[in-house]
């Protein structure tokens, strides 16, 4: 196989998850989380703690969760993802209430988790339906 032929196929969408935009900004999510999580100082262990499970298990729930047949499944995975960003939201509030991030960071992280908890939501709903 040419490098050409290897690029070509690693940029072709081989899961479901892949297609899914909530994916791809829950990847800019974690992203921008691990900024936030890098600035937090020590004594905020328990909260470094969190925000790394949080930020790293969207992205993975919304893979796993569009890689499943099962509605109730995928609403099960979307709901959990769902929980995660919202956790992620009030960790940047958390930070900023306490002066302990670059504000800037920690409403772009907030702004992200938003939108990807909208998605999240949409999608839960359209297999809420088929319990």
């Amino acid at each position: 196989m040419s490098k050409s032929d290897e690029r070509h196929e690693h940029d072709e969408a081989t899961f479901p998850h892949e297609r899914l935009d909530v994916y791809q900004v829950s990847r800019r999510l974690g992203a921008k989380a691990r900024e936030m999580f890098e600035q937090l100082p020590r004594g905020e262990g328990e909260t470094k703690k969190q925000l790394r499970r949080a930020s790293g298990g969207i992205a993975l729930l919304i893979a796993e969760g569009a890689s499943r047949r099962s509605p109730g499944f995928k609403r099960q995975r979307f709901e959990e993802a769902l929980a995660e960003a919202a956790e992620i939201a009030a960790a940047a509030d958390y930070a900023m209430d306490h002066r302990l991030v670059d504000e800037e960071v920690a409403l772009e992280v907030r702004r992200l988790a938003r939108r990807v908890g909208s998605m999240l939501a949409v999608l839960e709903n359209k297999y809420s339906k088929h319990r």
